[in-house]
């Protein structure tokens, strides 16, 4: 895969999915961000994102926090849609086996 930068346009979701590993670096935000950038290079995986700080879009709005999985989803879409929901806490007894 080429070196290349992702600039998707308005987005609250945004997966990248490479087809020599079969993995994908999916994130969520609960905020809608302009201009999400995404750097992928060969050499180490994902390794700059956020917004495209260098021009019209300087920073992510106030208030946003990012979600993000790395793996082999068998469903990106579900994976995503999953981080959307508050994770669902119990508290009990610990069973020991």
């Amino acid at each position: 895969m080429p070196q290349e930068s992702i600039f998707p346009l308005d987005a609250r979701k945004t997966c990248d999915f490479s087809p020599d590993t079969g993995y994908s670096f999916i994130r969520y935000v609960n905020r809608t961000v302009p201009r999400m950038d995404i750097i992928h290079r060969r050499e180490s995986g994902w390794v700059n994102w956020g917004t495209n700080g260098e021009n019209e879009y300087p920073e992510m709005p106030t208030g946003s926090t990012i979600w993000s999985a790395y793996g082999a989803f068998p469903d990106g879409r579900h994976t995503a849609d999953c981080m959307e929901q508050p994770l669902a806490l119990s508290i009990g007894a610990v069973e020991r086996t």
